[in-house]
């Protein structure tokens, strides 16, 4: 059934936004001699979450989920950090929960519904970070189906409420390019921004997710039941395809595991966050994506890019170019910015590049500096995929010359 704008349209009442900066907590930091201070605005992400439970119960009856019993509060290994946790259910919602993180420097929130097997919905996805200097935000009905494959579901889900990611595409632009890996999981619909922090911001932003959100459960209302065995099969894999890459591949997971550690990180992820990857299939994150297989048949780091064709090619053209070569001149003073970088982003991320890959170079310094390049251009999740930039591993070991080598 396609979905109309005048079924849906009516439920897209102006938003009155009562979000407000919250608590503001004044940080001061000392460097050196000279003392500084900020101001962390924290948004108050309870309001999105309660705004979104209340429109949902004018129309749909919910009930606690079973996780609800599990998973309601935590405390970080620091004390201080603050984890909250909402999970319900309904007829057709298999589950839609809500988890917000709060320090004194940062507050995340993470608001998802997944729809019964029955049902091929989209997925609700907002993912929201604020931190002292910046906002990082994803907003989606990410698709159940490869929309590449499938453009009679994009039409009958996304064709009729464009008009939503126009009307905040001037507030919240383009946030930049992102992974090559995780497009194919976003829609048409995606808002991916990054913004500094404002009363007009945080105002638009939760106007914005109550239209996406009525938009969704709209959806979720006017969707029919599927009496297709095979379809719902289709569908349930679908969805579990979906929840195996987001367990395995989610940003948060080095936030998480920084403050609660690596165990319950991973509890989190596989039975909270992404629930239905032990339910929903038997498949394997490589039975789906069967790239991530080495060819020794081991895996390469879940979490970082699929790149090792480029990779592997561009540290065997670093181990034969003079240009990395010890011998020039400041190579030791960025040899020791490299091993700074490599120690911020193992404490960050938790993946050590080193000693590893048996494709390495022999010279282990000029494996260095090919691995220096590589991590400045992927440095975090949110950082464009070497994919999208490179066509050709020369082209990639040229790109990491510039940038260890700026002189050059």
């Amino acid at each position: 059934m396609e979905l109309g704008s005048s079924s849906i349209g009516p439920c897209f009442k102006a938003a009155n936004p009562p979000v407000r900066i919250s608590k503001n907590t004044n940080l001061t930091l000392t460097r050196g001699s000279q003392r500084f201070s900020f101001r962390v605005s924290a948004v108050s992400y309870k309001d999105f979450s309660e705004s979104a439970l209340e429109e949902t119960r004018k129309r749909v009856a919910l009930e606690p989920s079973p996780l609800q019993e599990r998973y309601s509060s935590m405390t970080g290994l620091d004390g201080k950090t603050q984890l909250q946790m909402l999970a319900f259910k309904s007829p057709k919602i298999r589950l839609l929960r809500s988890m917000s993180i709060e320090n004194e420097t940062m507050q995340v929130f993470d608001f998802a519904g997944f729809m019964e097997p029955e049902y091929d919905t989209p997925i609700f996805c907002a993912n929201f970070f604020t931190s002292a200097n910046t906002n990082i935000v994803v907003l989606d009905l990410n698709p159940l189906q490869q929309l590449t494959d499938q453009t009679d579901y994009q039409d009958k889900y996304y064709k009729n409420i464009m008009s939503i990611y126009h009307k905040y595409d001037e507030i919240f632009p383009w946030g930049g390019k992102l992974t090559g890996e995780s497009i194919k999981f976003f829609s048409p619909l995606v808002m991916w921004t990054r913004f500094s922090s404002s009363q007009e911001k945080h105002n638009a932003l939760f106007s914005a997710f109550l239209e996406y959100y009525q938009a969704w459960l709209e959806m979720t209302i006017q969707v029919k039941e599927e009496m297709e065995p095979s379809q719902v099969r289709a569908n349930r894999e679908a969805q579990h395809k979906y929840l195996t890459w987001r367990a395995q591949k989610d940003p948060g997971h080095g936030l998480l595991r920084k403050l609660f550690g690596e165990e319950k990180a991973k509890e989190l992820l596989r039975d909270f966050l992404f629930n239905g990857v032990n339910e929903l299939g038997t498949k394997t994150f490589i039975d789906y994506f069967p790239e991530y297989q080495t060819e020794d048949g081991t895996l390469q780091n879940l979490r970082e890019h699929c790149l090792l064709p480029q990779i592997k090619c561009a540290c065997s053209l670093a181990g034969q170019d003079t240009r990395l070569s010890p011998e020039r001149p400041g190579f030791e003073s960025r040899q020791r910015r490299f091993l700074t970088l490599v120690n911020d982003i193992h404490i960050c991320s938790g993946q050590d590049f080193l000693g590893k890959n048996s494709f390495l170079p022999s010279s282990i310094a000029r494996f260095e500096w090919c691995c220096f390049g590589f991590h400045i251009i992927n440095v975090g999740n949110y950082l464009p995929d070497i994919e999208y930039q490179m066509n050709s591993a020369h082209s990639c070991f040229e790109a990491i010359l510039t940038l260890t080598i700026p002189e050059m």
